[in-house]
């Protein structure tokens, strides 16, 4: 059985570098950021898997020592802590929707916390076999939650966004992730109730579906990717210069100008306050001014006021 674990593990991870390379590729001719965040969203993922793989097949193969064992598991959670990073950014610019200051407390607090995570144990425990139980115990009761709560929350957004979102690609993307998250939710929640129940050694949790997910996801990226080559499909996310009209229908200064042309871009909040040099506070304060003139609620409305005087 273990011995087609490698073979499905091999034939994922070729795939899934296949994909990494491909989107590095078009990325370094585009500069687009939805295809630089996918690459960091795919390359998290795939590291993850590698700990996986480490963790599920390696161990039961060759002796490990109890300091590599542990080390896999700080890796770990670092691996997971890039995942909270980049993939809530990834469905934000997808669905062109304001990353703003609560969503971002949200996830950098999930990401800060697995370095915490990581240290408790040698603080806590005395001996090595304890370390590796509290680490196992944190990802299963702390991390698998947050794991839940992500999957909720960029499936909340994409719904919500997904009847504003202005680009015909960009919503059968959306689609697709609806698909694939209602065709696998089953299998997931299989997944962690087995690796939690006691039957389950605390070396080996298969998450098979999970691993046949990434397989999925990796093959469907590759398509879509030919996809938008073959048709020529233009997913900048920029759109056309602001019209003048539009600038004087709704009394935009200056400084609101250079804002909203970023906004647009699908810059964060702080991205924006770094790139012209004040406080992401003030940034809160011009967009929300900005959206008070426009009568706008969303980035999606503000696309549209802003299409409706070109």
């Amino acid at each position: 059985m273990l011995h087609i674990y490698f073979i499905f593990y091999i034939v994922s991870f070729t795939v899934g570098i296949s994909a990494i390379l491909l989107f590095i590729f078009v990325y370094s001719k585009t500069k687009n950021r939805l295809i630089k965040y996918n690459i960091l969203t795919l390359t998290a993922i795939t590291l993850y898997m590698a700990v996986v793989f480490f963790r599920g097949y390696l161990v039961n193969l060759v002796q490990i020592s109890m300091t590599v064992k542990i080390g896999s598991f700080l890796f770990y959670y670092f691996v997971i802590g890039l995942i909270f990073y980049v993939t809530p950014r990834f469905f934000h610019i997808l669905t062109r929707s304001d990353f703003n200051r609560a969503a971002s407390f949200i996830w950098n607090t999930a990401v800060i916390i697995q370095p915490v995570m990581a240290v408790l144990p040698f603080i806590i425990c005395n001996s090595p076999d304890e370390i590796i139980n509290f680490l196992i115990w944190q990802y299963i009761h702390i991390n698998n939650i947050l794991f839940v709560l992500l999957a909720f929350y960029c499936c909340g957004i994409s719904l919500y966004y997904y009847r504003s979102t202005p680009h015909g690609f960009l919503k059968q993307i959306l689609k697709i992730i609806f698909i694939s998250v209602a065709i696998f939710t089953p299998g997931f929640v299989f997944d962690i109730i087995y690796a939690t129940s006691d039957s389950v050694s605390k070396e080996q949790h298969p998450f098979f579906f999970i691993r046949l997910f990434y397989l999925y996801w990796n093959i469907a990226n590759i398509i879509l990717l030919y996809y938008y080559f073959n048709r020529r499909i233009d997913i900048s996310l920029s759109l056309p210069k602001i019209p003048d009209s539009f600038i004087s229908e709704y009394l935009i200064t200056t400084r609101e100008k250079e804002i909203v042309e970023l906004l647009l871009k699908s810059h964060t909040y702080n991205e924006i306050a770094s790139k012209l040099f004040i406080s992401p506070k003030t940034v809160e304060r011009h967009i929300s001014n900005i959206y008070r003139k426009t009568r706008s609620e969303k980035r999606s409305d503000l696309i549209q006021k802003i299409q409706g005087t070109v």
